[in-house]
C-alpha cells in the first residue's frame, strides 16, 4: 500500500477475507493465516498477528470479521472463536458463548452488530445473537428468538427503515428478525411458504420504495413489498446461473451480476431483463467476481483485471491489470472491490493483500 506520504509500505497480509469500518473511520482488514489490521483515517497502519506456531495461534490469525464492541474495545471474529481486543493496549480477552454448544470449536463466520444486539454467524452451527450491555458480561445472554436460520452458511444481510434485520443464507432461506413484530404475520407466512428463498445468494434493499430484493442461485428473483405485505416471484426468462450481486444501476434498473453469465438489467417497472454484456463490449472477459457502481460509473473485478465503464456512454473508460499491481503475482486473484465517497476504490485479493485507488486524482 501507498502511505500519505508517498512511500510505499508492505505488510503481510494475504488471503483478505473482509473489509469492515467503524464510526471513528478505522478501516479494519481481515486476513485468513496474518490476523488483522486497522487503517485509521489519516492512513495510519497498525497489524496484531498473533505469535507463535500452536493450533490456537494459527486459528487466531484466521480472522474473518472485526466490530466495534464499545468505547475502544472490538469483537473480533476468528476460527478460534471470539476475542474481545483493547485498541488502547492492544489486551486480548476470549469470550464465552453458546453458539457451538456441543461442538469442538466457536469458529466464527460473520458479526454484525445493531445497538446493544451482537450477531455472530458460525462455520457449521448457524447463526445466534446476543443482548450485550456496556460493561460486557464474561458469557453472553441469549437475546430474543424469532425466526429461524438452519443453515450455516450466510450469504447476506440487509437493514430496513424499521431496523428490522433480514439475513438470507444458502440452503437455510430467509430469516427475518422482527423483535417488536412489526412486520405484517400474512408476509411472514409467505416467506415461510416461498420455495424460491431456499437458495439465497445477494440481497439488495431499496429505501425509498421499502423493497427488498433477493437472488437466488438459479431460479429468479423474488420482490418483497414490505409496507405492502407482497411477495412476488420473478422469473427471468432465460437461465442465468449463480447471480452473485444485485445493486442499483440508475433510478429505474437494477444491474444483476452472474460469475457466469456476467451483467444484466431488470427494469423494476415492466420486469423486463436485457443483458449488458454487448452494451458494454465486455466481450469474453473471464469470470466476474464482484460489481460495484458510483458516481454514474460502473466497477468491474475479474479474476485478473479491474473495469472502469462510463454509465453515459456505456464505455469501457479504463482497464487495470493485476500485472500493473505491486507485487501481484500470476496466481493472486482480485476477489472483491468497494468504492468509497472520498474517490477511492479498494479492492481485496487472494494472496497480495489489498490495494487502494484514488481515482479521482
Amino acid at each position: 500500500r501507498v502511505s500519505p506520504d508517498g512511500s510505499q509500505r508492505k505488510f503481510r497480509f494475504e488471503n483478505i477475507y473482509s473489509l469492515d469500518t467503524d464510526e471513528y473511520g478505522n478501516t479494519w482488514v481481515s486476513t485468513r493465516t496474518s490476523g488483522f489490521i486497522r487503517i485509521d483515517p489519516d492512513g495510519n497502519c497498525s497489524e496484531y498477528i498473533f505469535k507463535g506456531n500452536s493450533q490456537q495461534a494459527l486459528d487466531r490469525n484466521n480472522v474473518r470479521s472485526v466490530v466495534h464492541a464499545y468505547g475502544s474495545k472490538y469483537y473480533i471474529g476468528t476460527y478460534d472463536g471470539l476475542l474481545l481486543y483493547d485498541i488502547t493496549d492492544g489486551e486480548i480477552q476470549s469470550l464465552t458463548y453458546d453458539l457451538r454448544r456441543g461442538f469442538e470449536n466457536h469458529a466464527v463466520r460473520l458479526l454484525y452488530k445493531s445497538g446493544n444486539l451482537l450477531f455472530i454467524g458460525s462455520f457449521h452451527a448457524g447463526f445466534q445473537y446476543y443482548n450485550t450491555e456496556e460493561g460486557f458480561q464474561q458469557t453472553f445472554a441469549p437475546a430474543f428468538h424469532h425466526g429461524t436460520l438452519s443453515s450455516p452458511i450466510i450469504s447476506s444481510v440487509c437493514k430496513d427503515i424499521r431496523g428490522i434485520l433480514w439475513i438470507g443464507s444458502i440452503s437455510g432461506g430467509l430469516t427475518v428478525i422482527d423483535p417488536e413484530r412489526r412486520i405484517d404475520p400474512g408476509l411472514h407466512r409467505k416467506i415461510k411458504s416461498c420455495k424460491m428463498l431456499y437458495n439465497i445468494k445477494g440481497m439488495h434493499y431499496d429505501r425509498v420504495s421499502d423493497e427488498l430484493w433477493i437472488t437466488t442461485f438459479s431460479e429468479g428473483l423474488v420482490r418483497i413489498d414490505i409496507s405492502d405485505s407482497i411477495l412476488e416471484e420473478i422469473s427471468l426468462g432465460e437461465p442465468i446461473q449463480n447471480i452473485i450481486k444485485i445493486t442499483p444501476l440508475d433510478a429505474d434498473r437494477l444491474i444483476l451480476c452472474s460469475t457466469i453469465d456476467g451483467l444484466f438489467s431488470l427494469n423494476k417497472k415492466t420486469m423486463k431483463i436485457s443483458s449488458l454484456n454487448s452494451s458494454f463490449g465486455l466481450g469474453n472477459i473471464g469470470v466476474i467476481n464482484d460489481i460495484a457502481v458510483y458516481d454514474d460509473k460502473l466497477w468491474i473485478c475479474t479474476d485478473n483485471q479491474i473495469l472502469k465503464i462510463d454509465l453515459a456512454s456505456n464505455r469501457i473508460i479504463n482497464k487495470y491489470s493485476t500485472s500493473t499491481f505491486p507485487g501481484m503475482l500470476a496466481e493472486h486473484t482480485i476477489r472483491c472491490i468497494f468504492c468509497r465517497t472520498n474517490g477511492e476504490l479498494w479492492a481485496g485479493t487472494s494472496g497480495a493483500g489489498i490495494f487502494r485507488y484514488d481515482y479521482e486524482h
